[in-house]
């Protein structure tokens, strides 16, 4: 092994000045002349795995950041919608006053399902199919989230009596619609 004094040695009794940081980091993953062949091969097999590892990470951090943005849209709407005392219609048969500014944004609506205790706070929307709303938020545009949505096949009546309604959401990985 060298010493420092070997390796830079001193000229007219001054030091030679040690090489800066990014070529020594530059020299130490790139095969350089005068490497042996067993560090030749280190750093090709380094390079490469740092190529696969930037390869995976780099979409897997795009998800991630995607599925932050649409919690963040979700906390929007859920804020929105705010139940109080005096949300009450006049007429049982009348739309919420909360509720018709989430009409207003998207026609589609037809719920919102909240369930105390849980993280479940969402509007839910129904399409024309039930893969619209699977890579769409509730504002029409593109998520990986999606929305939570209702079966296109379900009827929604105006007197409430609608029976069984079949809702979709995914499971998503920070917590948002339907994870546990």
């Amino acid at each position: 092994m060298t010493t420092y004094m070997e390796k830079y040695p001193r000229r007219n009794g001054v030091a030679a000045k040690k090489p800066g940081f990014w070529k020594r980091l530059i020299k130490g993953i790139i095969p350089w002349k005068g490497d042996n062949a067993g560090l030749i091969i280190r750093k090709i097999i380094f390079i490469v795995a740092l190529i696969v590892f930037l390869a995976t990470a780099i979409p897997l951090l795009v998800d991630v950041i995607s599925m932050l943005k649409d919690q963040q849209v979700s906390n929007r709407i859920s804020q929105m919608y705010q139940l109080d005392d005096t949300d009450v219609p006049e007429n049982n048969m009348d739309v919420l006053p909360s509720f018709k500014k989430l009409l207003e944004i998207n026609p589609d609506t037809v719920g919102y399902l909240k369930i105390d205790g849980t993280a479940i706070d969402y509007p839910v929307v129904k399409g024309k199919d039930n893969d619209y709303y699977l890579t769409h938020d509730f504002y029409r545009e593109k998520s990986k989230s999606g929305s939570v949505m209702m079966d296109c096949n379900c009827v929604v009546s105006p007197d409430g009596n609608s029976g069984n309604m079949v809702l979709y959401g995914h499971n998503m990985a920070v917590g948002t619609f339907f994870s546990c």
